[in-house]
């Protein structure tokens, strides 16, 4: 009799240690099922995430880009005129910038004249709240042909493209080899943040003074 009671107890025994490891094995099993789901989730999300960098990446905009108007114009009034053009767009703003006046630097398509001197290069681009500081190579200077309307034609076809086309920057400073300069060449004042003016664009229609006084020198 206690021969029997105790095989009965160690069948008894048996069958609970079994019962556990298969819970065991049934809850581990749905575990690593549940971990591999959230991996399988995350890998999704971060595949979905560099597919819209990618596409953002390579998608298009329109943007304004501001030449030197080869028409007439009325002192400053008329010096610039539009040309639209289409740009890689960036989730990088700064890297956007860069594109722009890449843009720009190569010059017009559609009859306008180039605002910028050849072999101009853009050294480095800083963004700071609403400010783009744009450190041109010296060729900007170097190689500007001088006389206040051209100077105002290209400081105004940077600070214009740039406010124009990029979202939050409000203020332009140009730079020349990673410095400040007083002038471009001997009219506007650099050494001040310069902002989006419409006055020198064809079509204007705002008060008639020609030049301000205070941006030159």
């Amino acid at each position: 009799m206690n021969q029997r009671v105790i095989i009965i107890f160690l069948i008894l025994t048996l069958a609970l240690l079994v019962t556990g490891i298969l819970l065991l094995y049934s809850c581990e099993k749905r575990k690593q099922a549940e971990i591999r789901e959230e991996e399988k989730a995350e890998t999704i999300q971060t595949e979905e995430l560099i597919t819209a960098d990618e596409e953002a990446a390579t998608s298009e905009v329109s943007v304004k880009l501001y030449f030197r108007n080869p028409g007439p114009a009325a002192g400053t009034v008329g010096l610039l005129r539009p040309e639209a053009r289409q740009i890689t767009t960036s989730p990088d703003k700064r890297v956007f910038v860069i594109k722009i006046l890449e843009a720009l630097l190569g010059g017009p398509r559609s009859g306008n004249f180039a605002s910028i001197p050849p072999g101009v290069a853009v050294r480095q681009v800083f963004l700071v709240d609403n400010l783009a500081v744009i450190d041109f190579s010296r060729e900007i200077h170097t190689r500007h042909p001088g006389g206040v309307l051209e100077e105002l034609a290209t400081i105004y076809s940077i600070v214009n493209t740039i406010v124009d086309n990029v979202p939050g920057v409000e203020r332009v400073r140009i730079l020349v080899e990673g410095e400040e300069r007083s002038t471009l060449a001997g009219h506007l004042h650099l050494s001040r943040n310069l902002y989006h003016s419409p006055r020198y664009l064809v079509g204007w229609r705002g008060p008639g003074r020609i030049i301000q006084e205070e941006n030159l020198q």
